[in-house]
Order: C-alpha cells, then sequence, then structure tokens
C-alpha cells in the first residue's frame, strides 16, 4: 500500500495518468491531456479506475489514506507508483519552501522546509527536473538544470560510497571532486541578488550534507583521514569560491556600470585596479562585464575572454617580486608567445567598451614595460627577450589602438 495522507486527489490521479502507460486497443486512442480540474470531475463520479482515454490504472482511489498500488506497478513498473506519490510530495514540500516572483527573484519562504528538500530529497531522480521547472520564470533554466544535474550527479557519487562496502582509492575519491566550471562564474553574475542567495545557500547546505554523508565512511576505516580532509577541503574550496563571487560582484556592483551592450561606467577607477589586482582578479571582472551585456555575440565574449585573460598575465607577472635569470626569462617567454600568437581585433565591440578595454591595456602595458626595463637593467633578462617583448606589446598595443580609432570613427 501506498501512502497518500495529505495529497490533493485529483493532483494524483492526474499524475497517476501521465506516468501510466496505453495497453493492448489502448495505444489506437489519441493523446488527452487530463487536467486536475477534469480529474477532480472524474473522482467525484467513481473512484475505481481500470483504463483511462487508453491508459491502464487499475487503481481505487476511494481511501484518503492510501491506496494498493500491485496492479498500477504491474503494468506501469515496479515502484513507479511510489514515485508518483514521492514526486507531488517533493513538488509540494518546493511550494511551500521556495517562489519565483514575476522578476524571476527565487525567494526561500521556509528556511527549514527548503533544508529538508536538499537533506532528504536531492537523491530523488526527480529532483532537478521537478526544481529547475519551478526555477523557469528565472529565465535561466538551463543553467539552474546543469548546476542542479551536477549536485545531482555529484550526490549519487558520494551516495555510491556509501553503499559500497569496499574502501575508497585514489580513483573512488577522484569521483567525489566537484569543481564550478569557468562559465558558471558568468551565468551566476547574470542572477539577480536573490537569486545569487539562493544558489550558494543551496550548494552550502548540500555541502554540509555531503560532509555529514561520508563520516560513517571515516568512523569504519573506508575512508582515512587524509581522504575525508581531501573531500571536505574540495567542498570548502566551493563554498569559498561561491562566496568570492559574490563578494566581487558586490565590490564590482559599486565600481563598474554596465549600460546593455553599449557602455561601461567606472564609478571608481582605484577601486578597479584593486579588484584586477586580487588573485584571478582579471577573471572576475570579465565575467561581470560580459554577464552585464545584454545577448553579446560570440565574438564580443571572445575578445573580452582574451584581453583579460591576457591582463590576468601581465598581473601575475607584475607580482613577482623575487627572481632568478632563468626564471624571468622562462616567464618573459611565455608571456611574449601569448602577445605574438593573437591578432587582436575589436570590430564587434561597441566603440565605449572598446574605449575601456584600450585604456585598461595601456595602464598595464606601462606597469609592464617598467618591470621589463628594471629588470634588464639589473641584468636579469636578456637583451633579446626585452627587445621581443617589448616590440610585441608596442606592436599589440598600435593594433588595440588602430582598431579603437576605426570604431570610434
Amino acid at each position: 500500500m501506498v501512502n497518500i495522507e495529505g495529497i490533493d486527489k485529483a493532483e494524483l490521479l492526474v499524475e497517476l495518468y501521465n506516468n501510466a502507460i496505453k495497453l493492448g486497443l489502448g495505444v489506437l486512442q489519441p493523446d488527452v491531456k487530463l487536467t486536475v480540474e477534469d480529474a477532480r470531475e472524474l473522482l467525484e463520479k467513481h473512484p475505481v479506475f481500470d483504463y483511462l482515454n487508453g491508459k491502464v490504472l487499475k487503481v481505487d482511489l476511494s481511501s484518503d489514506k492510501e491506496f494498493d498500488e500491485t496492479l498500477y506497478d504491474h503494468d506501469n513498473g515496479l515502484g513507479t507508483a511510489q514515485f508518483v506519490v514521492d514526486t507531488i510530495r517533493i513538488k509540494n514540500a518546493m511550494d511551500k519552501a521556495i517562489r519565483v516572483d514575476n522578476n524571476g527573484d527565487i525567494h526561500i519562504l521556509d528556511e527549514n522546509k527548503f533544508n529538508d528538500i536538499i537533506k532528504n530529497l536531492l537523491s530523488h531522480e526527480s529532483m532537478v527536473v521537478l526544481l529547475s521547472d519551478k526555477l523557469m520564470n528565472t529565465g535561466y533554466k538551463n543553467f539552474y538544470v546543469i548546476f542542479l544535474e551536477d549536485i545531482s550527479y555529484f550526490n549519487s557519487r558520494v551516495e555510491d560510497c556509501v553503499r559500497s562496502k569496499h574502501s575508497l582509492d585514489n580513483l573512488n575519491m577522484s569521483f567525489l571532486t566537484f569543481n564550478f566550471s569557468y562559465v558558471f562564474s558568468k551565468d551566476f553574475y547574470k542572477q539577480t541578488l536573490h537569486n545569487r542567495k539562493f544558489i550558494t545557500e543551496l550548494f552550502c547546505t548540500y555541502a554540509n550534507k555531503a560532509k555529514e554523508t561520508l563520516i560513517p565512511l571515516l568512523n569504519d576505516g573506508r575512508m582515512n583521514q587524509e581522504q575525508y580532509n581531501f573531500f571536505v577541503n574540495d567542498l570548502d574550496k566551493n563554498i569559498a569560491y561561491l562566496e568570492k563571487l559574490n563578494q566581487m560582484f558586490d565590490e564590482m556592483s559599486s565600481t563598474i556600470h554596465v549600460v546593455d551592450n553599449e557602455k561601461i561606467e567606472v564609478k571608481d577607477e582605484n577601486k578597479l585596479y584593486e579588484l584586477l589586482d586580487y588573485p584571478d582578479g582579471a577573471d572576475y571582472v570579465n565575467n561581470y562585464i560580459v554577464a552585464g551585456m545584454k545577448s553579446p555575440s560570440f565574438e564580443v565574449i571572445h575578445d573580452c575572454d582574451y584581453i583579460f585573460h591576457l591582463l590576468g598575465d601581465i598581473i601575475d607577472f607584475l607580482h613577482i617580486d623575487i627572481w632568478q635569470k632563468e626564471t624571468a626569462n622562462a616567464l618573459i617567454g611565455s608571456l611574449l608567445a601569448h602577445l605574438h600568437s593573437h591578432s587582436y581585433d575589436y570590430v564587434d565591440i561597441p566603440s565605449n567598451i572598446s574605449e575601456f578595454l584600450v585604456k585598461l591595456c595601456v595602464h598595464y602595458f606601462e606597469l609592464l614595460k617598467l618591470k621589463i626595463d628594471n629588470l634588464f637593467n639589473t641584468n636579469q633578462i636578456s637583451n633579446d627577450a626585452y627587445q621581443a617583448i617589448i616590440g610585441n606589446m608596442d606592436n599589440l598595443l598600435a593594433s588595440i589602438q588602430v582598431n579603437n580609432d576605426r570604431i570610434v570613427r
């Protein structure tokens, strides 16, 4: 028997119908959508169903507490009835815990119910579909589908390890790693404040649950302390990454303003350079700017990615204080290859954004020249390396400025 207490039987009938198959001559009948209103009318007439629109049901829904799933499961698959009921309960719990308003903002209505969803229902196979459907009105359903599928897959790997009777080896541990992709941060920055908070709480709640899940493996010796620390540190790194994304967003929102695709307003230039000097700061600023654009073309994204990646390399180079000649020449060679391997073109970037990027390039190229001059004057790099990188920097900057002048005109 399947317990159905607290479930709307009209909704239950609809979901049983949607998950049922057609048998025999039923396959010849046209597909008919069953609404909750239709189901309610049918239940008022008779609560026992054999076939409905060609689909095999064989259920008696006269009780408000339970129903016998034996015949339904016989034709529709073992466990299907329980799956339907579990799915309805998850959906109902979501409706009480999460709301998406008309602006696409996600609101957590009940922290306890939200935590229960993540802790107890995350491994349910319909969780990703239901929650991503719930978040459809945010306008970023695909982003949430990928995000939730990653967590769901990761969760299943953790549970597989818990159920296993074997000790964990390095291969097992490699499956227990989770990393947000570079693309994730771009989509994350497109979310509203409510939605960024939701994503952060969702992952942090899950991460804490995952840590607790593996404690029995540590206690019974199937996972040693080093492996457990590896797993926990991996989750903590992702939590720290999310927190950093939020921190950088807040700081950038008070420093840079992107107006559609046409204009970048810098409110505090010194603060912008400070943000760029953070570890991976160029990536954060790039993602924030691209996220602020409305439907940027592939070319715009590619060019922004390139210039900020180059700036990131230059900034890393500028931060090195202790030099050896071999190290300096190797780094110069790497930077030179980066400068030499791209023919830079701003053809598709709007003029104001192009001017903004040129200004950044000029600023950091000037700092790089001072650094290279100092290394050369103290005999830490060769004359050939010095001439090569200075020449390539001048050529690249001239190319950027020519393209920028063409766009502005």
